[in-house]
């Protein structure tokens, strides 16, 4: 069965304002759970999506009166599948979001009644500054000054920077910026022009309350994507890139290495396939830079409840 509960919480007082959930309290499927409507995309910093927007319907005159006050508070939502279906994998549900409520407004039209949210991460804009300053003196690691450039700006966050070692320096590099986005597009540019040819740069990327910092240079072993977890065929975006669809599950995330199952291709114009001497997706992909959540809850096409994964050859 389809799963999802989202948490409204204060962020001072670390108190549950509001939570909805298609689940009853004692972890059982609630056949009246409310219908929501999902879109989160998740992205590296350096190349920024826009907003997770979420729709909930169904709810009372008085949340719709109250949605101004949600604004600026915490919101957190789980989503996936549940126990129910043949196929269904509880293992893969978990936390899709964790961020901040920009915009909260109710509408009732006719019988309808909804609640909208807009979400973004709390990682610093230019009108609500987080103050990144690098101080990258001569000689040294990038991976240890971004680590002390994220742990000042953000002490909340820990993180985890897996990067090439010889991104070093000859000089001091000192810096500032008003937001993560900011400082992701220099580390990225930084990066590509001092190892040069095709490296795709450093990326930074928000896993719950960790910063990922990788480069896709390290192997690691593959997480395999099984047959009957995909919708659709894999397709060929371009050289080197693809995009896939699974069931919606949270297990997967940007940085992650994957193997796909042999023989789910689907040739395009845009698949310069005479640059290509081996049969589609052999070997190993990295997820990113963009995975992207959708979901209908109450919506019965197989495609409306779906995490949708680009992907590249490291």
């Amino acid at each position: 069965m389809r799963y999802y509960t989202i948490n409204i919480i204060d962020p001072e007082t670390k108190t549950k304002i509001m939570q909805f959930s298609s689940l009853r309290e004692d972890g059982s499927n609630n056949p009246g759970a409310l219908d929501v409507e999902l879109d989160i995309p998740v992205y590296t910093f350096d190349a920024p999506t826009g907003a997770a927007q979420v729709k909930i319907w169904g709810i009372s005159i008085q949340d719709i009166g109250a949605a101004f006050n949600l604004n600026e508070k915490t919101i957190e939502i789980y989503a996936g599948m549940t126990k129910g279906l043949p196929l269904a994998n509880p293992q893969q549900n978990g936390l899709l979001l964790r961020g901040t409520i920009q915009q909260a407004f109710g509408n009732w039209e006719g019988e309808l009644q909804s609640l909208d949210l807009i979400i973004m991460a709390d990682v610093g804009s230019s009108s609500l500054s987080k103050n990144f300053v690098l101080n990258w003196k001569k000689g040294t690691l990038l991976a240890d000054a971004i680590k002390s450039t994220l742990a000042v700006a953000l002490p909340d966050y820990t993180s985890t920077i897996d990067i090439n070692p010889n991104l070093v320096l000859n000089q001091d590099e000192p810096g500032y910026w008003q937001s993560v986005v900011q400082f992701a597009q220099y580390i990225k540019m930084v990066s590509q022009h001092i190892i040069g040819g095709t490296y795709q740069g450093v990326r930074i990327v928000l896993k719950e309350k960790s910063f990922d910092v990788y480069d896709g240079t390290t192997a690691k072993e593959p997480f395999p994507i099984q047959f009957v977890d995909l919708i659709g065929q894999p397709t060929w975006l371009g050289l080197g890139n693809l995009q896939f669809k699974c069931v919606m599950r949270a297990d997967i995330v940007v940085g992650n290495y994957i193997s796909l199952p042999r023989g789910q291709a689907t040739t395009t114009a845009q698949s310069y396939s005479q640059f290509r001497k081996k049969t589609s997706f052999e070997g190993n992909f990295v997820i990113g830079p963009l995975v992207r959540h959708v979901g209908h809850f109450r919506q019965p096409n197989g495609s409306s409840w779906v995490s949708i994964f680009n992907a590249y050859v490291p």
